[in-house]
Formats: C-alpha cells, structure tokens, sequence
C-alpha cells in the first residue's frame, strides 16, 4: 500500500541534520565501546589474556588522564562558564 504526501510523517531539520552529521559518540561511550572490543577480541582468541590485560590498563589509565584533564580545566574556568555536567556536581567518573 502507497502512502501519499499527505499521510507521511513531517520530517524536523532536526531529523535531517541528524541524518547528515550523526550526533557523535561521548568520551564515556567511547570507552565502553573500546572495553567491548577488546573483550570480543580476547574471547574469539584474537589476543592473549595478558595482551588483553595490557591494552586494557592502558585504556584505563588514559580515561583517568582525561577525567583529570576535566578536573583541571574545571578548577581552571570561570564560575560563569561552568556547565552542569562540571566536576563538582558528579558529571566524572572514573570508569
């Protein structure tokens, strides 16, 4: 069954813009995604337990470099400009 003009939804610039730049991944999603990747890698036998290991605690330790990195600038930024996702109001976490 056709659908015509008038029975279709309206599409927002909202949805097009979403279609042409898809919103991009958070820092936080993209390490979770990177954790995925390297588990999957390690369980289909890709790498060792002990190379896993050593990619994941890198990993970990850039996370904690950039959340400091967060904090600094956080402590280093006007109180006009502090967003709401700011240290100081839990918007960190470790992992």
């Amino acid at each position: 069954m056709a659908i015509n003009s008038s029975e279709r939804p309206p599409v927002s610039w909202d949805d097009v813009l979403a279609a042409i730049n898809p919103p991009r991944q958070t820092p936080e999603e993209m390490y979770e995604g990177a954790l995925d990747e390297i588990t999957a890698a390690w369980r289909e036998g890709q790498l060792t337990e002990a190379e896993a290991d050593e990619i994941i605690r890198a990993l970990m330790g850039a996370r904690v470099r950039y959340e400091i990195g967060k904090m600094i600038d956080y402590a280093f930024t006007p109180s006009t400009r502090r967003g709401s996702d700011s240290p100081a109001r839990g918007g960190f976490s470790l992992l």
